[in-house]
């Protein structure tokens, strides 16, 4: 009788000891789980939090990826989500980016330039592809297929149009493609390192069209837009960047869209768009305001993307630096033929003759501002007050470059 209330006893200390244990190991996971997770956790809740530990870290961290996912092949408006396609499977032994499809080559560019308009962009593209390795893209001015920030959201300009899809996109540059694949029929030598190029400005800083991507819906500042999907699609892009004082960019735009015809007419703008920018801000962010298609409609000059640190950010969070040549376009007009000797190196590009060199610093400038030329010159306050506004934008950018020389000082 004694021995067997012993042994009950003994059982009891066992399972009590067993149970402090289990609620020890259970408490300490549940500890370690609301850290990790940073989320409140009710006591009620400690058992199940123990069985699904796994499960919610998977959900945590599909969550950091939401961003860059496939949710719609064809999304609202018909705006595709890149993210339904798969990277293309590039030929190796191509210098661009092609592949075969359906027994059709199809090609991206190889390099992008891009900018803001009035910072010679089209000067710069015009004389990049005087290479005899470069094979211009079918778009206008040999250069703009306008696809990633505009006719991929049914934008053109100001202006609204049919959007174009991914496919017709690959069509600009189907010069290349032609050009390669004959070669390859034909078995000829020599061919693989031909490139094309896409100098499209508006793809740098025009970001209107990010709440029509499925990926955007429901937010208030976009996580995904042309970067991130350029990067999805690409392997190893390279982009050119030229970039222009940005109180003088914008009194050159303010003329070549003839949006006034004096620089007082100017000076009033500015200060309309100035509010414009700072109403806006008072309830949104800087992002938020700056990438809206609302305040771009409204807005009476061009101001907000001369500010190129905002948008440079966004696409260093999807490409690293090394990715950029970045110029400066005052630079660029002192010293063309060493500025395109920086270009062909940075593009890896074969040598040229001091000829070709020649024939492309003897090309006529492109696409020069007539009515600016012929306006009077900006007014001193107006150049003030614009410089100011710049003053944190320059900065910034010039700390994200490492280079002063992006200051305008």
């Amino acid at each position: 009788m004694f021995s067997c209330q012993l042994g009950r006893y003994f059982q009891v200390i066992f399972l009590t000891i067993v149970a402090v244990v289990v609620l020890s190991i259970v408490s300490i996971l549940y500890v370690i789980n609301v850290m990790s997770l940073g989320e409140t956790v009710r006591p009620t809740r400690i058992a199940s939090q123990f069985a699904g530990l796994k499960s919610l870290k998977s959900k945590k961290s599909q969550h950091r990826d939401s961003c860059e996912r496939c949710l719609r092949p064809v999304a609202r408006d018909g705006v595709e989500d890149l993210f339904c396609m798969d990277r293309p499977a590039f030929l190796k032994q191509l210098k661009n980016p092609c592949w075969f499809e359906d027994e059709k080559l199809r090609c991206l560019p190889y390099f992008h330039i891009l900018g803001c308009a009035k910072c010679a962009t089209t000067d710069l593209s015009r004389r990049i592809t005087l290479h005899p390795d470069i094979v211009n893209p079918d778009a206008p001015f040999d250069k703009e297929a306008l696809w990633w920030t505009w006719r991929k959201y049914g934008y053109v300009g100001f202006s609204r149009t049919q959007i174009h899809k991914f496919r017709q996109y690959l069509n600009t540059f189907d010069p290349l493609a032609r050009k390669l694949q004959t070669s390859m029929r034909r078995k000829e030598q020599n061919f693989s390192h031909f490139i094309t190029m896409d100098g499209s400005p508006p793809d740098f800083w025009d970001f209107r069209g990010w709440p029509l991507l499925p990926q955007n819906h429901g937010r208030s500042e976009p996580c995904i837009y042309t970067p991130q999907l350029m990067k999805h699609i690409y392997a190893d892009p390279k982009f050119i960047l030229i970039l222009r004082n940005p109180t003088d960019r914008l009194y050159s735009d303010y003329f070549f869209l003839r949006q006034g015809d004096t620089p007082e007419d100017f000076h009033e703008d500015v200060q309309k768009s100035l509010q414009i920018l700072a109403n806006c801000q008072k309830k949104h962010s800087q992002r938020q305001c700056y990438f809206s298609a609302d305040v771009y409609k409204r807005l009476t000059t061009r101001i907000h993307f001369g500010c190129y640190s905002l948008f440079l950010k966004e696409w260093l969070k999807a490409f690293p630096l090394r990715h950029f040549l970045v110029l400066k376009t005052e630079e660029y007009s002192k010293n063309i033929t060493n500025h395109m000797k920086m270009v062909y190196s940075f593009l890896d590009l074969s040598q040229v003759s001091m000829d070709l060199y020649e024939d492309i610093e003897d090309l006529k400038r492109s696409r020069v501002t007539k009515k600016k030329k012929n306006a009077a010159p900006m007014l001193d306050s107006t150049r003030g007050i614009l410089d100011q506004f710049y003053a944190p934008c320059n900065q910034e950018l010039a700390d994200l470059l490492g280079d002063k020389k992006f200051l305008w000082q």
